[in-house]
């Protein structure tokens, strides 16, 4: 019965927006991973190597974030996959780049291909093994081998994450995500949270009303965050989370429930301009709103305050 009115995700991915991502996603992940491998190279105290590592990976992530935003590309385990892939390639780039600087140095052409990240790779454990090829307060050996798998770790983490999609829906109508409200009104804990998720349910919004006073106790008390539809269309959800800041706990109440327009606009009125009822649906599935008389409803709500 209500199942259907939860947010359900539905991936959004097009071919051109897919190869300017990943086009992006390539050409910064190559030149990032390069600066920072010179940099790498050329920091005697090494500080401002790893400040770079995780500068670095940032600002990969962060480009395919905009990038895959700004193209509507809508797919959470793609958007993980072109993370991954981005973190990968800035690695192959430091590394590159790191090694080319110790071979300029050295006028050195004992290994000389930079054609693939397996050439680069025995590259590095060849110059980690070799103290005529270690630079200034590099460590070598075993040593060297787990700062190669610090820097991955950091680069391929601090892309991945960033790029990462968050947990904004994407409204499909529109093609664009949801515009987001955080604690846009708070409410009192009624005395049945399961009785107020069912009239939420049902499309009985009027719990809102009677919930939403003056005098709540914010540290026990309901925050209201709304998801709405930045093309004035539909799709607009509402999470509900029960806030007690006596041990610090956020629970779901109800989560990414499809609410109609008019409950958006409601709960964006202040508290003392609010003079009528939250608009409850009609049978042919329209909006309306009622006064203060007596409704059939009227009973239910009562008991969940």
């Amino acid at each position: 019965m209500s199942a259907n009115r939860y947010y359900v995700d539905r991936p959004n991915v097009t071919p051109a927006g897919l190869l300017v991502t990943s086009a992006a996603a390539a050409a910064t992940a190559l030149a990032v991973g390069a600066v920072v491998g010179f940099v790498d190279y050329y920091d005697p105290f090494r500080v401002f190597a790893f400040l770079g590592v995780v500068g670095g990976g940032t600002l990969v992530g962060s480009v395919v974030a905009r990038v895959a935003r700004s193209q509507r590309l809508h797919h959470p385990l793609l958007r993980n996959a072109l993370g991954l892939v981005a973190g990968l390639l800035a690695c192959y780039a430091l590394w590159a780049a790191c090694t080319f600087a110790v071979m300029q140095k050295y006028d050195s052409t004992e290994i000389s291909s930079f054609a693939s990240p397996w050439s680069i790779l025995q590259t590095m454990f060849y110059l980690s093994e070799n103290p005529r090829w270690t630079v200034a307060g590099f460590p070598t050996g075993v040593a060297r081998h787990l700062l190669y798998v610090l820097e991955i770790a950091l680069l391929v983490f601090c892309t991945w994450s960033t790029a990462r999609e968050g947990d904004t829906p994407f409204c499909s109508d529109s093609g664009d995500w949801a515009d987001v409200l955080e604690d846009v009104a708070l409410l009192a804990t009624p005395a049945d949270e399961n009785a107020f998720r069912l009239a939420l349910e049902r499309n009985q919004y009027d719990p809102l009303r009677t919930l939403r006073h003056e005098g709540i106790d914010e540290a026990d008390c309901y925050h209201v965050t709304l998801f709405v539809d930045p093309g004035q269309g539909e799709e607009n959800y509402l999470t509900v989370q029960h806030v007690r800041e006596s041990d610090g706990t956020e629970q779901d109440v109800v989560r990414l429930l499809r609410v109609p327009r008019s409950v958006v606009a409601s709960l964006q009125e202040p508290v003392a301009d609010r003079s009528q009822r939250m608009p409850v649906p009609t049978a042919d599935g329209e909006s309306s709103s009622h006064g203060n008389e007596a409704t059939p409803d009227d009973s239910a709500v009562t008991e969940l305050v």
